[in-house]
Parts: structure tokens; C-alpha cells; sequence
């Protein structure tokens, strides 16, 4: 039975840049409807002393930052996979894979979901940091949906739950489409830096 493990990065603590960050270290993927995941993302040699066939790191993030233009702080969403975190062994199967860009999948459905919740309630700082009970919760809603997508699905290996998981996540994003980041600018780009792997 090949197994997997998505470790699930949650930044729950708003990072505010007053710089510019340009250089980016670690490659990352920033989830996309037409882009899916290949096992050639997977960057980082196999680690033999972990019993699981991957570690997909998946990180659900959002970064404050003030606005040129006056004081205002905005707030970026990003749903990303990030390569030089996540492994695999050399022989995996389609389905694994298939399952590894669900879990992707439910965090974007998270990534969404507070970037709705951004949009009614958030003009600015103060009152973001008053409204945070509610971006907790969707963290652990996420954290929580993934465990349960790996315990029904058996990682995958359950075929029929697993189809089902599939379309329940795509309806769930559909009903979020109009919170879709189709592209983002240079300046957003420039404000993702990951240069240090995880403890």
C-alpha cells in the first residue's frame, strides 16, 4: 500500500513586508485549475528513514502588507505547493498523485473561502485582527478536512470514496469561483519568499 502524509504549513500569525522580497529560494507552485501536479514537482531526494511513499508540503498562507499608495494594509491569499519541500520515492502511482492534487485542492477551497471572508469583512488592520477567531477557524476546518480526506480515502487506495472526495472538492470550489486569483502581478509574486525548509 503506498502511503503518503501532506504536512500542511498554516501561518496563522500576518507577516507585514515593508521591503521588497524578490529573490525566492524555494520553488513554488501557485494552485491553478489548469495546472495540476506532476511527481517531477516533487523536488527534495527521498528520505528513507520515513515509511511513507511521499510529503507533499502544502502550504495555505496570507501575507499583509501595506499599500503603496497610503496606509492602508491588503491582504494576500495564496493556496501554494512547495517543491524543494515535498519528496517522493522514484515508483509512485497515478492515484497517489491524483490524491496528493486533492489535498491542493481543499486548500485552495480554504484559500477561497478566506479570501470571501476578507472581502466582507476586512477595510483594515484593526479590524482584521478583531475578526481573526474567524480565520482560525477556517485553518483548522482546512487541517481538519485534510486528515479526514486521508482517513476515508485510505491515502488514495480506496477508489470509489476517493472519486467522490474529488467531485465533493470540485463542486466546493466551483461554489467559490467568484474568489478565483486567476493571475497575480509581479509585486504579489515578489512578496512570496520560502527560503528555509521546515523543521
Amino acid at each position: 500500500m503506498q502511503r503518503s502524509i501532506l504536512l500542511l504549513v498554516l501561518l496563522s500569525s500576518i507577516r507585514l513586508f515593508g521591503q521588497d522580497i524578490s529573490d525566492s529560494e524555494s520553488r513554488i507552485i501557485i494552485w491553478n485549475e489548469n495546472n495540476k501536479l506532476k511527481w517531477c514537482d516533487f523536488k527534495v531526494n527521498y528520505h528513507s528513514q520515513y515509511e511513507d511513499s511521499c510529503i507533499a508540503y502544502s502550504c495555505l498562507t496570507i501575507l499583509g502588507y501595506y499599500y503603496k499608495s497610503d496606509s492602508d494594509i491588503m491582504f494576500d491569499v495564496y493556496n501554494l505547493f512547495i517543491e524543494d519541500w515535498s519528496w517522493r520515492t522514484k515508483d509512485l502511482s497515478g492515484k497517489l498523485l491524483i490524491h496528493e492534487q486533492g489535498h491542493f485542492d481543499i486548500s485552495e477551497y480554504y484559500t477561497r473561502l478566506i479570501r470571501k471572508y476578507l472581502s466582507e469583512n476586512t477595510d483594515n488592520y484593526s479590524v482584521w485582527l478583531k475578526n481573526k477567531v474567524i480565520y482560525d477557524m477556517c485553518l483548522t476546518m482546512c487541517l481538519n478536512t485534510h486528515k479526514l480526506y486521508d482517513l476515508k480515502t485510505n491515502h488514495g487506495d480506496r477508489g470509489i470514496v476517493q472519486k467522490k472526495y474529488l467531485e465533493n472538492i470540485r463542486d466546493s470550489l466551483k461554489s467559490l469561483e467568484d474568489f478565483y486569483k486567476q493571475s497575480y502581478t509581479d509585486d504579489e509574486i515578489k512578496r512570496l519568499k520560502f527560503t528555509n525548509s521546515p523543521k
